[in-house]
């Protein structure tokens, strides 16, 4: 599922939310310096997998794993061109994680 970037407004305007798909997965386009968020509304802790696309010397490099605990928010960047690609590839464990990427 694709995820549109979404431009910060001074305002404070609501940001639009896209339901988490646990079997097809996310995906935006990545330049290192957008910004996930990812938005926990179940009542247990729920993860997200940022593929990563790189090897070192041959091996893969790990995906990085963030986990939001039940009914809260996290920020999440540092997403490198490098390591995760300029597509940014996320998969969700559960429908109750939404997510929505910022720049």
């Amino acid at each position: 599922v694709n995820l549109p970037h979404i431009a910060g407004t001074a305002d404070g305007a609501a940001v639009t939310m896209v339901a988490g798909d646990a079997t097809n997965g996310h995906s935006t386009t990545n330049d290192g310096k957008v910004r996930i968020l990812l938005t926990n509304v179940g009542g247990s802790s729920r993860t997200a997998t940022f593929i990563t696309q790189s090897t070192v010397e041959g091996l893969a490099v790990a995906d990085k794993t963030v986990t939001v605990a039940a009914n809260t928010t996290e920020w999440t960047s540092g997403w490198s061109v490098a390591n995760f690609g300029r597509t940014l590839q996320i998969d969700v464990s559960h429908a109750d994680l939404t997510l929505a990427a910022l720049r």
